[in-house]
C-alpha cells in the first residue's frame, strides 16, 4: 500500500511539473521576468518571490497561474495571478485568481474572489473590487 501511495505521489509530482514545461520566472535587477523561451512578461511588483504553481489552457491562451504576493499584518493573504498569452505568445496581462487566507481567523471563502468564465468562445475576468471586466477570444 505504501509503495502505491508513493508511486501516485511521484507520478502527480511529476505530472505538474511536465505542465510547466519550459516557463520559469527569473529575477532582472528587481523585477521578476516570466517566460518560456518564446514568450516573455515582466511581472508587477511583488513582496515575495513569485512561483509557478500551475498552467492552464483555454483554446489559443495560456494562463500561467503564479503566487504573486504576500500581503497583511494579522491577517496574512496570499495573491495568486494569472499572466495571459495569446497562441502568438503575446502577452496580454496578468489579473488575479485567488486570494487565500494563511489565518485561522479568516476564512478564504470570506473573501471576495475574481471570477474567471470560460465559455467555448471566450475567457472573461471579472472582479469588481479592482475594477476589472476583461474578455479575450480562444479560438
Amino acid at each position: 500500500m505504501f509503495k502505491l501511495i508513493l508511486l501516485i505521489t511521484l507520478f502527480t509530482f511529476s505530472a505538474q511539473a511536465s505542465d510547466f514545461g519550459s516557463w520559469e520566472i527569473a529575477k532582472d535587477g528587481s523585477d521578476f521576468t516570466l517566460s518560456n523561451g518564446k514568450a516573455q512578461a515582466k511581472l508587477p511588483m511583488t513582496n515575495t518571490v513569485p512561483s509557478i504553481v500551475h498552467l492552464e489552457k483555454y483554446g489559443d491562451l495560456t494562463v500561467v497561474h503564479y503566487l504573486a504576493s504576500t500581503s497583511g499584518t494579522s491577517l496574512i493573504i496570499e495573491e495568486y495571478y494569472g499572466a495571459v498569452f495569446n497562441r502568438d505568445n503575446k502577452f496580454l496581462g496578468t489579473y488575479p485568481i485567488r486570494y487565500e487566507s494563511l489565518s485561522e481567523s479568516l476564512n478564504s471563502d470570506a473573501i471576495d474572489q475574481p471570477k474567471w468564465f470560460v465559455s467555448k468562445e471566450e475567457l472573461n475576468i471579472v472582479y469588481k473590487e479592482l475594477d476589472i471586466n476583461e474578455k479575450f477570444s480562444i479560438k
